[in-house]
């Protein structure tokens, strides 16, 4: 059985914050992201936040727009052969 450590108390704050800004105010937590924050509690913000995002991909709800392809549309690829 492997031995799991427990987060540090600022880690799960920042984690806990992370997670719930991501889902009450997700345009200042996409603003947050982009910090980039090596403290404990830092960490967890980014970990809540994307954890938020993977429940929400899960759940077929929204994939937001920066994970998508921009450029995708309907038309065939130049490249693939035609299938009929």
């Amino acid at each position: 059985m492997e031995h799991e450590e427990t987060p540090a108390p600022e880690y799960l704050k920042g984690f806990n914050q992370g997670y719930l800004l991501a889902k009450e105010k997700p345009e200042l937590m996409e603003q947050l992201a982009k910090v980039e924050d090596k403290s404990e509690q830092g960490q967890g913000l980014q970990d809540g936040y994307k954890e938020y995002l993977l429940e929400r991909i899960k759940d077929k709800d929204i994939i937001p727009s920066k994970y998508t392809d921009k450029q995708k549309t309907n038309e065939p690829d130049k490249d693939s052969p035609d299938r009929d």
